[in-house]
């Protein structure tokens, strides 16, 4: 299964797919996500091999339903940085 069918669209408006292509391109992306009922706030970061060339990307995600933009937004900054640094032991 391809990317594209995993998503189940080509649209390149389509913001997870973007996410995707930005980071392919260097870019970490944040943006909200939904899948089966329940909301998400999502980050899409670049993979690097051992020259430093990108080699694919990670993408981790926080459930948030329910919970208010201020819930959210107070959840993301105890969680700063985590993201990241779960990428960098991936790449160990």
């Amino acid at each position: 299964m391809d990317l594209y069918q995993f998503l189940g669209t080509r649209d390149p408006e389509n913001i997870p797919l973007k996410a995707h292509m930005k980071a392919l391109e260097g870019i970490v992306s944040y943006y909200p996500s939904s899948h089966d009922g329940k909301d998400f706030q999502s980050m899409m970061s670049p993979t690097y091999d051992a020259e430093g060339k990108i080699n694919g990307c990670v993408g981790v995600a926080i459930e948030v339903t329910g919970m208010t933009p201020g819930a959210i937004s107070e959840t993301l900054l105890h969680q700063k940085g985590w993201p990241l640094s779960l990428v960098k032991k991936a790449e160990e």
